[in-house]
């Protein structure tokens, strides 16, 4: 997961094309949380433990969720369904590295998958 402070003139889709002109295609984030600020410690280290914790379910973060949608090359809003269709599919954000092996993100725990 990738979270990201913007402006108003931040384009998600130019994003998503520069990194994956850029970054294999097992690099590239499967999540990405806009967030209004990166907490810091007072050392200047980035508060990640708190993020990591909160993880990317729309139940219990506020902020934008979108998810790497690999078929539409796109990142689209996470909603509850989309994280159903993710949770379905096993595990969060797998992708296929060009080496044929799959990397996968963390399991997406208490998501039950859609009938």
């Amino acid at each position: 997961m990738a979270a990201l402070v913007v402006n108003e003139d931040f384009d998600l889709g130019a994003l998503r094309r520069t990194l994956a002109a850029r970054l294999p295609a097992y690099a590239l984030p499967s999540f990405v949380r806009i967030v209004p600020a990166i907490e810091l410690t007072g050392t200047f280290k980035l508060k990640k433990h708190a993020l990591a914790q909160q993880g990317y379910d729309p139940r219990s973060v506020t902020d934008d969720l979108y998810v790497d949608d690999t078929s539409r090359q796109e990142y689209v809003r996470l909603d509850l369904s989309a994280l159903r269709a993710t949770a379905g599919r096993g595990a969060a954000g797998c992708k296929q590295a060009r080496s044929g092996q799959s990397r996968c993100s963390s399991r997406i725990a208490g998501i039950p998958r859609s009938t």
